[in-house]
């Protein structure tokens, strides 16, 4: 017997579409009750009985999953996307590089709303950006926040990837176009990050850069927080989050002809 959809399940729908997919601890956070997050286990339970939500397993390594058993990921089923009128993926949803890559963007944004709800921060509002081979955004994500009554503007890169050829173009072109105060690349790991620090480093941009690039892993955030996590900038030196930009310059005129590449 088909499920009775509540506007709930419409939520849900509109977050995995959102993200690709996602796992239930992520869609209990983007959905809270309350201030807390949502108990949703059984309604997904449901939805997939009903056929709404289709799940598997991600069989890569995730460097923040610490469960023996591999994750139970939901994405939508077709009649759901064709309901919602959801858009088709231009990537493939199935590859274990690109789910790790959308699994680790969707635990930033949980991160973000676990300092909301312990009141480092307020008023989180995330926005996904699209990453397509026809239309490329410099950035996997915008976030903004309140502390202290100030409110901030903050762009995403995952850089989950080894490549390092196309990050100073993203981050060009989202310093120039997008309304952030800085960008915060997340890391792999240490030794990645460092490997970051050393390309922007050497950017022909690496003064502007400084000031607008923030740098981390996710080691340390998933075990300090987004708002208590040790950032850096390009030249190693710990930076708070919080901080305050010393220069925002929007029209960079050495970057309005040049376009963001299409690197995952």
């Amino acid at each position: 017997m088909p499920v009775q959809l509540t506007d709930r399940d419409y939520e849900i729908f509109r977050a995995i579409e959102e993200h690709g997919v996602l796992l239930e601890k992520h869609i209990s956070y983007f959905l809270p009750a309350n201030g807390k997050p949502s108990f949703v286990r059984d309604r997904l339970r449901r939805l997939h009985y009903c056929e709404y939500v289709v799940t598997g397993t991600h069989d890569s390594m995730l460097s923040w999953w610490n469960s023996p058993t591999k994750p139970l990921m939901y994405a939508l089923s077709p009649a759901t996307r064709a309901l919602i009128g959801a858009r088709d993926h231009d990537r493939d949803l199935g590859h274990f590089d690109y789910q790790r890559h959308l699994l680790e963007v969707a635990n930033i944004r949980m991160l973000f709303h676990r300092d909301e709800r312990e009141g480092r921060i307020s008023g989180v509002q995330w926005t996904m950006k699209s990453r397509t081979p026809q239309q490329a955004s410099a950035l996997d994500a915008k976030v903004s926040f309140v502390n202290q009554g100030t409110l901030k503007r903050i762009g995403i890169i995952n850089q989950s990837s080894r490549e390092l050829e196309n990050l100073v173009c993203r981050l060009e072109t989202a310093i120039a176009k997008e309304d952030v105060d800085f960008v915060c690349v997340i890391a792999a790991d240490q030794g990645r990050l460092q490997a970051v620090q050393k390309h922007l480093a050497a950017a022909g941009s690496a003064s502007m850069l400084k000031d607008r690039v923030l740098l981390t892993t996710h080691k340390q955030l998933y075990k300090s927080g987004i708002v208590n996590a040790t950032w850096q900038d390009i030249d190693n030196t710990d930076v708070s989050i919080l901080f305050e930009p010393a220069s925002r310059c929007r029209n960079v005129e050495w970057i309005s002809d040049r376009t963001c590449c299409n690197a995952g």
